[in-house]
């Protein structure tokens, strides 16, 4: 069967019992800026959907969310952009529906319910949504990729910024489709995670920079196969170089930090390996995010601490002090639009006040981090964001202040936001050149 067979036989398991239950992913994701994973999941043990019928809810709240600008562009020119949210949420799922699927148009009345009333319904025919999508296309650019593409306005209008109207559109097309990778959990699991994409039928590419990492040629419209996470964890490549930047010198280290370290996918790989640091200790706030991330150390033969503590107050014993460091701070996650497409819906009306509030706490985990750290010794800071204000603000930061020195990446793929004196000397990947998230990533050593 072709893919597009597929998507319509999944499209025509549409009933009003799964139309609701993809409005209410909608709604969850809106309502908690939580995953679409995690919201699916959520909504389907709820319902009790049986296996074709999450296909079909999963398929439709995807596409909802990649067509969510569309939507809120024809909400806010018919004046209806404070709808209650469960309404809103319908109204996303109806349109989509409809602008990938005309012939669904018809059936629209039978699938709504109670949620769409008659009024909104004339504004998901088809004629009137291709209406829409001309008058989208003479916007002024910022406009055009936000509403086009479903990009949140404040990371359009930076990418337009940085990068031009040209290249931001191909930044924001590449977001449209979700690069999977598995990395395997050791050396000796290579084979087996091999033997198990085999034994599925599921296309892999292997990767040209780390032996142990698959790019999974996935449909884009189920949700990812499940493995035995004692051989393989799904992790983006991105977040891969992050560590790699550290690889060669962890033998050396004693003791080590992982500031914000939960799900600990990136602590697994420093502490998985012989030749890591000789001792880890890993910091997370969130108790919760510990308890639900611990398995992912089980393979660690480094021994790992972990830490229940805020990273901009934790501080060690008197006399000890850190050999290296990594801060993968909290962030935005404006990076994993792509992975992710409920981001797109809870990052819609993300501002500069709060992306300021992430960028001071960044620093105020970096300075506590540096001061625990050894002279001349190295730290990698990263996030998975878009933003300025997340990666070449902060490091910026850091420099005006004298407190570290930056150091060149070994694995450079694009150089910073031009703005900066420094943009080479970090590096930034984008999925439409590197098939991963958006990344900021940058190496110093203490002064």
């Amino acid at each position: 069967m072709s893919k597009k067979e597929d998507r319509e036989e999944i499209i025509e398991g549409l009933s009003p019992r799964t139309f609701r239950a993809s409005a209410l992913v909608l709604e969850k994701i809106s309502r908690w800026r939580a995953s679409l994973e995690h919201v699916f999941n959520e909504v389907r043990e709820e319902f009790n959907l049986s296996s074709q019928e999450s296909r079909t809810v999963f398929y439709l709240s995807r596409i909802a969310l990649l067509d969510v600008g569309l939507s809120i562009y024809v909400l806010e020119r018919i004046g209806k952009h404070t709808l209650p949210l469960r309404r809103k949420s319908s109204f996303m799922v109806a349109v989509s529906l409809v602008n990938r699927y005309p012939h669904m148009e018809k059936r629209i009345e039978a699938l709504r319910g109670g949620l769409l009333s008659n009024t909104l319904l004339r504004y998901t025919s088809f004629d009137f949504l291709e209406k829409k999508k001309e008058e989208m296309i003479s916007l002024p650019c910022v406009e055009k990729v936000s509403y086009k593409y479903s990009i949140p306005p404040l990371l359009s209008r930076r990418l337009v910024e940085y990068f031009g109207c040209s290249r931001a559109e191909n930044v924001a097309v590449s977001f449209m489709r979700k690069h999977v990778w598995l990395r395997a959990t050791g050396p000796e699991k290579i084979e087996k995670v091999v033997e198990f994409l085999s034994s599925r039928g599921i296309k892999y590419r292997r990767d040209q920079d780390f032996d142990f990492l698959f790019e999974l040629l996935l449909p884009e419209y189920e949700p990812l196969p499940s493995i035995d996470s004692s051989i393989g964890v799904y992790q983006d490549k991105a977040s891969i170089v992050a560590v790699a930047e550290l690889t060669g010198e962890l033998s050396d280290m004693e003791l080590f930090i992982d500031a914000a370290a939960a799900p600990f996918m990136k602590t697994s790989l420093l502490c998985g390996s012989p030749t890591g640091p000789k001792e880890i200790i890993a910091i997370d706030v969130s108790l919760g995010r510990i308890r639900d991330s611990m398995h992912n150390l089980r393979e660690c033969v480094s021994p790992t601490h972990v830490v229940c503590s805020d990273a901009r107050i934790f501080s060690i014993r008197i006399g000890k002090s850190f050999d290296g460091a990594l801060v993968d701070a909290p962030c935005t996650n404006s990076g994993a639009l792509g992975a992710d497409p409920g981001l797109r819906l809870s990052l819609w009306d993300l501002n500069t006040e709060e992306v300021m509030k992430y960028s001071t706490r960044q620093s105020s985990i970096l300075l506590n981090v540096l001061a625990m750290l050894k002279r001349g010794k190295k730290l990698v800071y990263s996030t998975c964001s878009l933003l300025p204000e997340e990666g070449e603000e902060v490091v910026a930061r850091i420099l005006s202040g004298k407190k570290a020195e930056l150091l060149r990446p070994r694995l450079f793929f694009e150089p910073g936001y031009p703005k900066y004196d420094f943009a080479k000397n970090v590096t930034r990947l984008f999925p439409e050149k590197q098939r991963s998230e958006a990344f900021f990533i940058s190496v110093m050593k203490k002064a």
